[in-house]
């Protein structure tokens, strides 16, 4: 066998893989999540895997209802708060949204918001010593003591 034909052979073999990644990441279950938002503030997080996380694609079902939207990111210690305001989003440091992240939403009258996407099949949140403000990326109730069992003993307070 030559050296040309052994590695022809590989990339075949390599793009082949590839293509049932593709495959299997596109046949995820998709999930659709709707959550009515009151008026007011509301604590929130999106529990599907989002194609695209522009804060203005995740939240169009609601656009026209709400004013901004607050995320807290405790690994910018000098800046955690992040803020996505509709009406000037060139200037919001919020620029994405996903299934890891707690929401702060303030709508300005109650709405539906509707979110598609992928149920992940586990999610990986990196968490700092203090405050962090997370999502739970399920779409069914849990225990808190299983839903935290990797944390055991290492946290105060779940709100």
């Amino acid at each position: 066998m030559s050296v040309q034909h052994f590695f022809q052979d590989r990339r075949v073999k390599i793009t082949s893989v590839i293509l049932i990644l593709a495959f299997f990441i596109n046949s995820m279950p998709v999930y659709a999540f709707d959550r009515v938002l009151k008026k007011g503030w509301n604590l929130i997080s999106i529990p599907e895997v989002v194609t695209n996380t522009d804060p203005a694609v995740v939240l169009k079902s609601i656009e026209g209802n709400y004013d901004r939207v607050l995320a807290y990111d405790p690994v910018d210690a000098s800046d955690p708060w992040k803020e996505y305001d509709p009406s000037d989003p060139s200037s919001s440091d919020l620029t994405a949204i996903d299934q890891r992240m707690g929401l702060w939403v303030h709508m300005t009258d109650e709405d539906t918001l509707t979110c598609n996407g992928a149920v992940p099949s586990s999610t990986v949140i990196q968490l700092k010593q203090g405050w962090n403000l997370v999502g739970y990326p399920m779409d069914s109730p849990r225990a808190v003591d299983s839903t935290l069992v990797s944390i055991k003993n290492k946290y105060d307070r779940v709100f």
